[in-house]
């Protein structure tokens, strides 16, 4: 009987430390996402809104999507909202150092990813505050000590992709920046964080269409031919995948539709790519006939495994793009409902 009284009492006890730091942990968050929405830029605010996120890392930094949302919000702060204040950015980057050199004393299993996370996040903003090729090796250090910290996979497509973007606008001034970024991305692609290595694949696979110019000539399912090389010189091709397998496919075929009707065939024209296999060839033109799909749709029976799916897609099953009429790539992974910032 005395056992299970002291059992059920460090059951009971366990559950109230467990719930206190729960909530402990929300208050700390929402008081760091409150302040964050404030348009206040003054040094003492600043101030307590580095103090507030670091303490929630320090505290919390086991709460992985919280803390990686906190980093991305001090990051952010620096490269948004302080982005034409540059005396109190460049006070904000140093604050969350010295803070974070302030914490080393409570630095243990749990934080330190969050920590390493916030520190590679401040390179990236210091190096668009004023790059230079030191800016860029400390930021790169950075990020591969993060990549070496227990608990980082949350925090790797964030700071990845933030260091491929900024040397992406480099490119020109830097040429040797290239390098870097194949280097960068043929390392992610081989990942064992899923994310960190299907947007590596991606954007490896945008890199090749953007080398050569992307033409496209097939039979339709429906038995007609297609080439994009007789399109007129000033009509955008949009080529999207999609599957009659997708729990989504006839709502995504909706608006495509929709896109596709409200549209001209002189200033955008569509090619639909279906990945199903062969063996849905039955279902794919009963899916066509009953949704009504004028627009061309591309169908080889391969899969996953085409040729022409290869070429578009990395990562996942939906991809979609726009070419110019030139073959060009105009912008990557495009919803229907994105298509009118390209349509004049």
């Amino acid at each position: 009987m005395k056992n299970t009284l002291r059992i059920i009492t460090l059951t009971l006890a366990c559950f109230i430390v467990t719930t206190a730091w729960a909530q402990n942990a929300d208050e700390s968050f929402n008081k760091f996402k409150n302040m964050r929405k404030s348009p206040k830029q003054d040094v003492a605010f600043s101030q307590q809104l580095c103090d507030a996120g670091v303490s929630f890392l320090a505290d919390h930094g086991d709460a992985a999507k919280r803390a990686r949302e906190v980093v991305n919000d001090m990051l952010s702060f620096g490269t948004g909202v302080l982005a034409k204040n540059d005396a109190l950015r460049s006070d904000w980057y140093a604050k969350v150092n010295f803070a974070l050199i302030d914490k080393q004393p409570a630095v243990n299993a749990k934080n330190k990813a969050a920590f390493a996370a916030l520190r590679a996040a401040m390179a990236e903003g210091e190096t668009l505050d004023a790059p230079s090729l030191s800016a860029i090796n400390d930021w790169r250090r950075h990020i591969d000590d993060l990549a070496q910290t227990p608990g980082s996979d949350t925090y790797m497509l964030d700071r990845e992709r933030g260091f491929y973007l900024v040397l992406n606008r480099m490119k020109t001034r830097m040429p040797s920046a290239q390098k870097v970024i194949d280097a960068q991305l043929e390392e992610c692609s081989k990942s064992k964080i899923k994310d960190l290595a299907n947007w590596a694949k991606r954007e490896i696979r945008v890199g090749e269409m953007r080398k050569t110019p992307f033409t496209l000539a097939f039979t339709t399912i429906n038995g007609k031919t297609f080439d994009s090389a007789k399109l007129k010189s000033d009509t955008l091709l949009y080529v999207f995948t999609w599957s009659t397998t997708s729990r989504n496919a006839a709502g995504e075929m909706d608006r495509m539709l929709d896109q596709y009707y409200n549209y001209s065939r002189r200033q955008i024209e569509f090619v639909a790519v279906c990945i199903d296999p062969e063996d849905k060839s039955a279902e794919v033109k009963a899916f066509i006939k009953k949704t009504k799909c004028k627009m061309p749709v591309y169908f080889d029976g391969k899969g996953t495994k085409g040729e022409l799916y290869q070429r578009l897609v990395a990562g996942g099953q939906w991809s979609g793009h726009i070419f110019d009429g030139k073959g060009n790539v105009r912008a990557t992974d495009i919803r229907a409902w994105d298509l009118k910032k390209f349509i004049k």
